[in-house]
C-alpha cells in the first residue's frame, strides 16, 4: 500500500507540472502519423510497386538513418540552446511528409527513406531534450517511460488507424497532408513552452521551470 501511494503521488505530480504538458503534446504530434505506417505501406507496394523486401529495406533506412542527425544533435546541444534547435528541427522535420510524394520507384524510394531519417533524427532528439528537462526534478526516468510507452504507442496506433480509414477514402496524398499539419501544429505549441526552460545549452543549469 505504501508503494501504491508513492507511486500514485509520483503520476500526480508529473500530471501537475504545466511544463511537461507541452513537450507531451509536442511528442504526442511528432509520433501521430496518418501517413506512416499501413498507408505507407501500400502506397509503395501497391501504387509504386517495390517489393515487399525493398519496403523492409525502406523502413530499416528510416530508421538507421535518424543517427546522423541525433548525433549532429548532441554536438551542437552543448553549443546552442534549446530554443534555437527545437526550431531548427521542426521546420526541417516538417518536410518528412511532401518528400514521400518524390517515392516513385525503387531508387527513389530508397533516396526518400535516407532523406525521412535524416530530416527527422535532429528533431526527434530535440523533442526528447524538451520531455527530460520538462519533467520534475527526479521523475525524468519515469517521463521517459510515459513518454516513449504510452504517448507514443497512443499517437502511433491512433495515427495508423487514422491513416488507414484516411487512404481507403482520400488516398496517400491526404494522409500524408494531414501528417505535415500534425507536425507543423508543434509551432505554434513550441510558443508556450516556458522561455526559460529553453533558453540554456545543455549542461548548463535551468533557472526556473
Amino acid at each position: 500500500m505504501k508503494y501504491q501511494n508513492r507511486l500514485v503521488g509520483m503520476f500526480a505530480r508529473l500530471l501537475r507540472h504545466r511544463p511537461l504538458w507541452p513537450a507531451a503534446v509536442i511528442f504526442f504530434l511528432w509520433n501521430f502519423g496518418p501517413g506512416w505506417g499501413t498507408p505507407m505501406f501500400y502506397q509503395l507496394t501497391e501504387k509504386v510497386r517495390i517489393s515487399s523486401e525493398l519496403f523492409g529495406t525502406f523502413t530499416a533506412l528510416q530508421s538507421a538513418f535518424f543517427l546522423p542527425t541525433t548525433l549532429l544533435y548532441g554536438y551542437l546541444c552543448v553549443r546552442l540552446p534549446l530554443s534555437r534547435l527545437l526550431w531548427w528541427g521542426t521546420i526541417v522535420a516538417i518536410l518528412q511528409g511532401p518528400i514521400m510524394f518524390l517515392a516513385i520507384g525503387p531508387a527513389s524510394t530508397i533516396a526518400v527513406a535516407i532523406l525521412y531519417g535524416l530530416f527527422g533524427g535532429f528533431a526527434n532528439a530535440a523533442y526528447i531534450d524538451l520531455i527530460m528537462r520538462a519533467c520534475p526534478s527526479g521523475l525524468e526516468g519515469t517521463a521517459m517511460m510515459l513518454a516513449q510507452t504510452s504517448t507514443f504507442a497512443v499517437a502511433s496506433n491512433s495515427g495508423n488507424l487514422l491513416g488507414s480509414w484516411i487512404y481507403a477514402r482520400g488516398g496517400f496524398a491526404w494522409a500524408v497532408i494531414i501528417t505535415t499539419l500534425a507536425t507543423a501544429l508543434i509551432i505554434p505549441v513550441l510558443e508556450s513552452i516556458p522561455a526559460e526552460l529553453i533558453a540554456t545549452r545543455d549542461g548548463e543549469t535551468i533557472q526556473s521551470a
